[in-house]
């Protein structure tokens, strides 16, 4: 073989691998395409998967809402929307959040709850602003909507906010939280001195508080008992607990029923807080 044909040789071989790198080239190319125009449509598919799951609950809120309740429907639409996306929102966050404090269900649970009450709270005092309650049951739970309701703005300011987890900013939040609670105009009088005026002009009320003193200072001894003798207390512990539940809402239901409500709820801002 001559010199001519051997450098035609390696010419041809040159150009067959260029050929062959430049066809992979291009198939990958064709392939980064088409793997990127499918996340498109998969993002696509899923905004609009994710977009159906907010919205379609809402609507069907809004609607029942409007049909139940027989108010406007663009008031229902109001407060059909924001409380479904509230749902998704508060859901999706306890999940990632608490992943392995929650079920599936019991996070449903939860946030329905917190998602009714914020409904219902923020409707019962937009109503009381307007007109004060007529009965101690809707003023009662009026007051409590407040309070919880500064409670759960409380929660959020500290948790979102550091400057807020500051002992003199906090102090300044509890304050303005007690102020809230006692001197918001839904009541006639203000419900500081309602609930006053409700507890300590009734004797049956009185009696039923000095029970509640009772029970607490005999559970209180028990523990302490319990601590000092350095025994496994967890057990008896929750018996005791279960019975003074059992105890104070036998209580409350037979004789106050309004105050016990009263009560339960203020007992769960204050566990809530502190």
């Amino acid at each position: 073989m001559t010199t001519d044909e051997i450098e035609s040789v390696h010419v041809e071989e040159n150009m067959t691998s260029e050929a062959e790198s430049e066809g992979r080239f291009i198939s990958r190319k064709n392939l980064d395409f088409h793997c990127k125009s499918r996340n498109i449509h998969r993002r696509k598919v899923n905004i609009f998967i994710n977009a159906l799951t907010k919205v379609i609950p809402g609507i069907t809120s809004s609607l029942l809402i409007w049909y139940l309740l027989n108010i406007k429907i663009i008031l229902s639409f109001a407060c059909g929307i924001p409380s479904s996306l509230f749902f998704n929102f508060i859901y999706l966050y306890i999940l990632k959040r608490f992943s392995q404090s929650f079920t599936l269900g019991e996070a449903t649970i939860v946030t329905q709850g917190l998602t009714i009450f914020l409904f219902g709270a923020s409707v019962k005092i937009a109503a009381c602003l307007h007109e004060p309650p007529m009965s101690k049951m809707a003023e009662m739970s009026a007051i409590l909507s407040v309070s919880l309701l500064g409670v759960l703005l409380l929660i959020f300011l500290v948790h979102g906010i550091s400057f807020w987890r500051k002992p003199i900013i906090f102090t300044l939040l509890l304050t303005l939280w007690v102020l809230l609670s006692g001197f918001t105009p839904i009541t006639d009088p203000f419900p500081a001195i309602l609930v006053g005026m409700f507890i300590f002009l009734d004797v049956g009320r009185v009696s039923v508080i000095l029970i509640y003193a009772g029970i607490a200072g005999v559970t209180g001894a028990f523990v302490a008992w319990k601590i000092s003798k350095k025994s496994s207390t967890s057990v008896s512990l929750r018996k005791v607990f279960h019975i003074v539940i059992v105890i104070v809402y036998i209580i409350g239901i037979l004789f106050q029923c309004t105050m016990l409500f009263l009560a339960s709820g203020f007992v769960l801002a204050l566990f809530i807080i502190f």
